[in-house]
C-alpha cells in the first residue's frame, strides 16, 4: 500500500511540475510519411492496442508514443515493463513501475545516444529541446524479458528563438553567380544547412553559389545551441538584370516560435509595398486560417497571427501577393 501511495504521489507531481510531456498515444507531431524506415521485422504493440512491423514505422509512418516490443498477443505473458517520470529543475528521474513475479534487472536508454542505465531509478538530463525516445528493459531473472518505449517532448528551459532569414544578390555575370547573406539569429552558436535548389547545398554562413539557369527554391535551415531549428524558402532569380521576374513579392519569411500554439510572429521582408494574404495549411491543404489583406511596406515587416484552437500537427504558413506565393512550416502542439 505505502508504495502505491507513494508512486501516486510522484505521479501527481510529474502532472504538474514537469518539462517533458507524455504526450497522446497518438501525436500527429510525430508523422512523417516520408521517413524511410527499415523494412526489418521486429514487431512492437502500440499504445492503440495495433501491432506495427517495427518501432520506426509506430513512431513516424502512424504518430504512436507508447509501444513496447513484444507483438500485440504477447503482452501479458510473465512480465511487463513500464514507468513513468518527474522533472525537477532539469533534472529528471525515471520510475519503475513494471509487473514482474521475480527479481529484475534493469536498461534504461534515454533516446539521446548517452550511455545505457542499470539503475532502477536513474536520473538524466537532457541538453536540448526536442522530442525522445525513452526505452526500459526489465529481465526477470531470466524466465521472461520485457521492452516498453514511451516518446516525451522536453520544451527545456529556454523558449526557442531561431529565426532562420537570408537575403541574396545575383552578380548578373554569365555563370549566374549568387552572392547568399545569412540574416538569421538564435541562442549561441549557429549551424547552416543551405539547399540551393539545384541539387547542391553548403554549410557556410555566406555562400556564393553558380547556378546552369534562372530560377529556384533556397532554402535555409538554422540550428542554434538550445537545438532550436527555423527554416525558411526563397525563390530566386539566378538572372536578375534589373527587371523584377520573381515569384513572390517577397525576399524571405520566417516564423517563431515554432513549435507554436495560440500565436506565431511572421518577419516578411517585402521588396515593395504591397498587399498579401496570410493563410494557414492543414497537411490535406485544406485552409483553417485566412486573413484579411495585409498591408506590407517595403522592407522587413513584423505580424503576429492569432490561431484557433489547432489539433496538434504540422502546418503551412503560405503567403499569396500579386506575384505568386511564398511558404514555410510550423509544428502546432
Amino acid at each position: 500500500m505505502k508504495k502505491l501511495l507513494l508512486l501516486s504521489f510522484l505521479f501527481s507531481l510529474f502532472t504538474f511540475n514537469s518539462n517533458a510531456q507524455w504526450l497522446n498515444c497518438i501525436e500527429n507531431a510525430l508523422i512523417d510519411a516520408q521517413f524511410n524506415c527499415p523494412t526489418v521485422a521486429d514487431s512492437v504493440c502500440g499504445c492503440d492496442g495495433n501491432g506495427y512491423l517495427n518501432s520506426c514505422e509506430a513512431i513516424y509512418h502512424f504518430g504512436i508514443t507508447h509501444f513496447t516490443h513484444d507483438p500485440c498477443s504477447g503482452n501479458g505473458a510473465g512480465c511487463h515493463a513500464d514507468f513513468f517520470l518527474v522533472e525537477d529543475q532539469g533534472t529528471f528521474s525515471f520510475y519503475d513501475s513494471s509487473s514482474a513475479s521475480g527479481t529484475q534487472t534493469f536498461s534504461w536508454d534515454f533516446g539521446d545516444g548517452s550511455p545505457i542505465s542499470n539503475d532502477p531509478a536513474p536520473s538524466h538530463i537532457y541538453s536540448a529541446t526536442g522530442y525522445y525516445t525513452v526505452c526500459l528493459t526489465i529481465d526477470d531473472q531470466g524466465v521472461c524479458t520485457s521492452t516498453s518505449c514511451r516518446v516525451v517532448y522536453f520544451q527545456g528551459g529556454v523558449p526557442c528563438n531561431a529565426i532562420s532569414n537570408f537575403s541574396y544578390t545575383a552578380t548578373g555575370t554569365s555563370d549566374n553567380t549568387v552572392n547568399f547573406s545569412n540574416l538569421s539569429s538564435g541562442t549561441g552558436a549557429l549551424t547552416y544547412n543551405w539547399y540551393f535548389g539545384d541539387g547542391d547545398s553548403s554549410t557556410s554562413a555566406n555562400p556564393i553559389h553558380d547556378y546552369d539557369s534562372c530560377n529556384y527554391d533556397v532554402q535555409l535551415i538554422i540550428t542554434d545551441s538550445l537545438g532550436c531549428s527555423s527554416d525558411t524558402t526563397i525563390s530566386i532569380d539566378a538572372c536578375f538584370n534589373g527587371v523584377p521576374t520573381f515569384n513572390s513579392v517577397l525576399n524571405s519569411m520566417s516564423v517563431y516560435p515554432n513549435p507554436a500554439k495560440d500565436n506565431i510572429n511572421l518577419v516578411l521582408n517585402s521588396r515593395l509595398n504591397s498587399d498579401v494574404i496570410l493563410i494557414v495549411k492543414d497537411v490535406t491543404g485544406r485552409n483553417v486560417v485566412e486573413s484579411i489583406p495585409v498591408q506590407l511596406n517595403a522592407g522587413k515587416n513584423n505580424y503576429k497571427l492569432d490561431l484557433p484552437k489547432l489539433p496538434a500537427g504540422v502546418y503551412i504558413i503560405q503567403i499569396n501577393d500579386d506575384f505568386g506565393m511564398m511558404n514555410t512550416r510550423v509544428l502546432i502542439k
